[in-house]
């Protein structure tokens, strides 16, 4: 829904410099010490700052070029979800869930953190995977919106929906949340992307959690800058 070209609130990467770090991997609850670990800094309108820290096992042009590329992609989403994160880490091997006990291409730690795997094939992990936009709107959608699993009315809307967006948003409600928000900016920002009747079969399948999210948004006043969602 999101494409390579497509314009983003990304403004400038600074290099920062090398260090010693602690950074969640497999385990975002747990940090393992890297030595000389690559440190940016992406900056965004309204002096937005995401730091990003690519592991050493990069060398220094391709760390450079993974981390620009992260930032434009984090830049592209709706702007009240590029400003939901606040670093990423990223690695080269696989991750592994212990959530869904599955390999992953990336995951959303606590504090507005993305790690994420950028290998050499067609992970969405991988800037160059075309889905590689929606992952990261999937996790800025648990960092903006996890907090839903408490509110009645959206308990409501999805007890009143007669489908899950997909079979992985089946594994828990948190990462329902998730993928509806992807399915939310598809229908919403980039509806000329969709399909007739792949959007008319999404509209019925989960139309109250796409209302709940309208007004939701609506309410807080969130900027979807640079996309037009109506």
């Amino acid at each position: 829904i999101i494409k390579k070209k497509d314009p983003s609130t990304f403004l400038n990467l600074k290099f920062i410099e090398r260090k010693n770090i602690a950074m969640e991997e497999t385990d975002p609850d747990n940090f393992e010490t890297y030595k000389n670990v690559y440190i940016f800094k992406a900056l965004f309108k309204n002096n937005h700052e995401v730091i990003i820290r690519v592991h050493p096992n990069f060398n220094m042009k391709r760390a450079e070029k993974i981390a620009y590329e992260l930032s434009y992609g984090i830049g592209q989403l709706p702007f009240f979800l590029t400003k939901s994160y606040k670093r990423a880490n990223v690695f080269k091997s696989k991750l592994y869930n212990k959530e869904t006990k599955k390999i992953s291409s990336a995951m959303a730690a606590s504090g507005g953190t993305l790690i994420i795997s950028v290998r050499a094939d067609s992970s969405s992990g991988n800037p160059n995977n075309p889905t590689f936009q929606e992952t990261l709107i999937h996790e800025a959608g648990h960092f903006a919106f996890n907090s839903l699993e408490y509110n009645d009315e959206w308990k409501f809307a999805r007890n009143q929906d007669p489908k899950i967006i997909s079979r992985y948003g089946m594994t828990n409600i948190y990462e329902d949340i998730a993928e509806t928000i992807v399915a939310w900016v598809g229908m919403r920002c980039k509806s000329d992307r969709i399909s007739k009747s792949n959007y008319t079969k999404v509209s019925k399948e989960i139309s109250n959690r796409l209302k709940f999210l309208d007004k939701y948004i609506s309410k807080k006043n969130y900027d979807t800058y640079p996309m037009i969602c109506k």
